[in-house]
C-alpha cells in the first residue's frame, strides 16, 4: 500500500531535528498517498454504484447514503482585485457582487415617444384586414385610438 511506502521510506527519527530532505520527501509521499486514496475511494464509489444501480432496492440505499454524507464547504480562493486581496468570504462576496451585478447605466429614453406615436399612429390607419374595405371604426381601432399618443 502507499501509506506503507511513504512511512518507511522517510526517517524514522522521532524527535524534534528532523533533516530538510526528510521533511521535504515525506510532505511529497503524504501527498501521493492522499491522491491514491482518492482515486481509490472514487474506484470503489463507482463500482459500488454500478452494483446497485442493477437492483431496484440497492440503487434507493445507494441515493441513501450518498445523501446521508456530511455537506463539505465549498472553498473560495482568495480573490485580488486593485492590489488587495480579499480573504473573508464577506468581503469576496461584495466584490463578486460589485463585479457581476454592477448597476444598469441610465437609459436614453429621449427617442421613445416618436417610436411609440409613429408605431401607434400606423397601428390605428391600417385596417385589420387590407382586402376588405376599411371597417368605420372597428372595436380594435377604437382600442388602438384609446393608446393614441397625446400631444
Amino acid at each position: 500500500m502507499a501509506g506503507d511506502f511513504a512511512r518507511r521510506s522517510t526517517s524514522t527519527n522521532r524527535s524534534a531535528n528532523y533533516r530538510k530532505e526528510d521533511r521535504e520527501r515525506f510532505c511529497v509521499l503524504r501527498h501521493r498517498l492522499c491522491r491514491e486514496n482518492a482515486k481509490h475511494q472514487q474506484r470503489i464509489w463507482r463500482e459500488h454504484a454500478e452494483e446497485a444501480t442493477s437492483d431496484i432496492n440497492s440503487f434507493w440505499r445507494l441515493a441513501k447514503a450518498a445523501h446521508k454524507q456530511e455537506q463539505r464547504f465549498s472553498f473560495a480562493p482568495t480573490l485580488h482585485s486593485n492590489d488587495r486581496e480579499y480573504t473573508t468570504a464577506t468581503k469576496e462576496a461584495a466584490l463578486l457582487r460589485q463585479t457581476l451585478f454592477a448597476p444598469a447605466p441610465n437609459a436614453d429614453l429621449s427617442d421613445i415617444d416618436a417610436y411609440v406615436s409613429a408605431t401607434v399612429n400606423a397601428a390605428v390607419n391600417t385596417s385589420p384586414t387590407p382586402a376588405l374595405a376599411p371597417l368605420p371604426k372597428p372595436k380594435t381601432h377604437g382600442t388602438l385610438s384609446l393608446f393614441r399618443p397625446h400631444r
